[in-house]
């Protein structure tokens, strides 16, 4: 609701010829709110990749020792993990630095 009644003031004024008082205010949050969504998705992807990464390069009898799951439902979800990273870390837009 704030925001919105932000923006319509932010609308009204620029109307006017006014000086824009309201659109550094509503700039700093959304660049904040960008901000902690871009490193949200960034900490998903990490987690996603280290996930898969941990199902595909350890030994099936390691991960299947505790829970009697089919071996080649474990390297799936592992590779489904893996592409899921990769698919987020795209749609987000996070490059490498």
């Amino acid at each position: 609701m704030r925001n919105m009644i932000l923006s319509m003031m932010l609308a009204f004024d620029g109307f006017l010829g006014g000086s824009n008082r309201y659109s550094q205010s509503m700039d700093e949050g959304f660049n904040q709110r960008a901000n902690d969504l871009l490193f949200a998705y960034g900490l998903l992807t990490l987690i996603l990749l280290f996930g898969g990464g941990v199902k595909l390069l350890l030994p099936l009898g390691v991960l299947t020792e505790h829970i009697p799951v089919p071996n080649i439902l474990v390297r799936f979800i592992g590779v489904a993990e893996v592409f899921g990273a990769m698919i987020l870390a795209r749609l987000s837009r996070i490059r490498p630095v």
